[in-house]
C-alpha cells in the first residue's frame, strides 16, 4: 500500500485495502495465517469503476520472497489461492 492511499472497508479480518491516492489502482493484502492449508477466495470487483484484464499480485510465503504473479480476471471477479502460511499483496489496475 503506497502513500497517500485510503484505506476502504473490506469484509475480513485477515485483509486490508486500499484506494491509491490518484485513484487508479486497489491494492488489497490477504494474509493465510493456516499453518497447514491453502485458502481459496473469490474477489468480487463489479464496485470498481472500471478494471484491467490482469491484476498484479506479490506473494511472500515459506517458499517465495515477494514473488510476482499475473492472475486474469474475468467478469470483474478475481479467484485467487493463499498458500498457507502467506501475505499476498494484489494490485487491481482502474485505467
Amino acid at each position: 500500500i503506497r502513500p497517500g492511499a485510503v484505506f476502504v472497508d473490506i469484509d475480513n479480518k485477515d485483509m486490508v485495502a486500499a484506494l491509491s491516492a490518484d485513484g487508479h489502482s486497489l491494492a488489497i493484502v490477504a494474509r493465510n495465517s493456516d499453518t497447514a492449508a491453502s485458502r481459496a477466495f473469490t474477489f468480487d470487483l463489479t464496485r470498481l469503476p472500471t478494471l484491467g484484464s490482469t491484476v498484479d499480485a506479490y506473494r511472500t510465503s515459506r517458499d517465495e520472497d515477494l514473488e510476482h504473479v499475473a492472475m486474469d480476471v474475468k467478469d470483474y471477479q478475481l479467484v485467487a489461492s493463499l498458500p498457507e502460511y502467506s501475505v499476498t499483496t494484489f494490485v487491481i489496475s482502474m485505467p
